[in-house]
Formats: C-alpha cells, sequence, structure tokens
C-alpha cells in the first residue's frame, strides 16, 4: 500500500479532473517519496478543510493525516492508506474508497453518503455521528469501531463485517466474529482511535 511518490504539483494534474480542486488548498498538500532509512521520515499529510474534491489518490499513503473537514467528494481513494487519520467532518459523499485502510481512523460526523467501501479495512474507527446513508459497505470491516450515532439505512450495514461493532443504537452487535477475534479484547470504547482525545472526543 506504500508506494513511491513524487512530489505532487497542481499544474502536473490540468488535464485530468483534479484540475477543479482549489490552487491554494492544493499547494497546502505536499506528498513527497519516502526517505532513505538514514533520513528523517517526512510529516504526515495536513490539510484540514481543503477542497480536494474528485481528487485521484489512489494507492496513496496518507495514513495520520491531519484531514478535518476535508472535501473529497468523489475523490479516488482505492487502496489509500488512511490508517490513524483525522477525517473530523469531512465530506467522502461519493468518494471510492474500494479496499482502503481506514483502521483507527476518526470519521466522527465525517459524511460517507454514497461512499463505495467495498473491501475497506475500518476496523477499530470512531463513526461517531458519521452519515453512512447509501455507502457500500459490501465486505466491509467494521470490526471493534463505534458507530454510536450514525445515520444509516436499514440496509445498510448488511453486507459489512460486525465484531465487538458499537450499533447506531448503542447496542453491541458480535454477528461476524470468530473465534480468534476475541482475542483481540472487548468493543471499541476499550481503545479508541488515536485521534479521539480531550474535548473533542465527547461531541
Amino acid at each position: 500500500m506504500r508506494v513511491g511518490l513524487a512530489v505532487v504539483w497542481l499544474v502536473a494534474m490540468a488535464a485530468s479532473p483534479a484540475a477543479a480542486w482549489e490552487r491554494a488548498d492544493f499547494d497546502r498538500l505536499r506528498l513527497e517519496a519516502p526517505k532513505a532509512k538514514t533520513e528523517e521520515a517526512p510529516p504526515p499529510p495536513a490539510c484540514e478543510g481543503c477542497d480536494l474534491s474528485g481528487a485521484h489518490l489512489s494507492g496513496y499513503d496518507l495514513s495520520r493525516a491531519s484531514f478535518r473537514g476535508v472535501i473529497l467528494g468523489g475523490a479516488r481513494l482505492m487502496g489509500t492508506d488512511l490508517s490513524k487519520s483525522d477525517l473530523r467532518e469531512a465530506s467522502l459523499g461519493g468518494a471510492k474508497l474500494i479496499g482502503a485502510d481506514l483502521t483507527r481512523a476518526d470519521l466522527r460526523k465525517a459524511d460517507l453518503g454514497g461512499a463505495a467501501l467495498i473491501g475497506a479495512d475500518v476496523g477499530r474507527s470512531d463513526l461517531r455521528g458519521a452519515d453512512l446513508r447509501g455507502a457500500l459497505l459490501i465486505g466491509t470491516d467494521l470490526s471493534r469501531s463505534n458507530l454510536s450515532g450514525a445515520r444509516t439505512e436499514p440496509t445498510t450495514l448488511e453486507g459489512a463485517v460486525l465484531c465487538h461493532t458499537v450499533m447506531p443504537d448503542g447496542t453491541v452487535s458480535d454477528r461476524d466474529c470468530r473465534p480468534e477475534d476475541d482475542a483481540g479484547g472487548g468493543p471499541p470504547e476499550d481503545e479508541p482511535p488515536a485521534a479521539a482525545s480531550g474535548e473533542d472526543a465527547t461531541r
């Protein structure tokens, strides 16, 4: 999932749908190639509140990114590593997150309406208050995630993997648990995502 990345510039994307990005926002987002082991690793991406709608970011390493309030509507994020990222109040409506890694991500109040998360790993993530209406969650791993207060439709979670998952109504579902799953601990509230701390964690 972690792939070599050249520095991304807006002008290089001018012929693609990414041309709709705000230049000021794009200039704040730098995705650099991994450094040699002897060099200091680049800081995690940060672009809070940026408009990156329609972006083509499939396969990128965006782990631990600070993307609170980011607009990624319709973005292509297939196989993208967004683990431990702060995506609170992010707009991901219609985004393609097929096979993406969203483990331990903070997705509180995020808009995932109509997003495709087929085969994505969203385990141990905080989805409290998120909008999942119309989202495609076939094979999506929601083990030990917290969906308390999330907005869903009757069939939204039918194809998802639920194990020690806090449901929108506050109950815990072990529907898809296997014997080996019990070795990993209890429901998600025992181990909240890294981004969930302090005053914000109570929202």
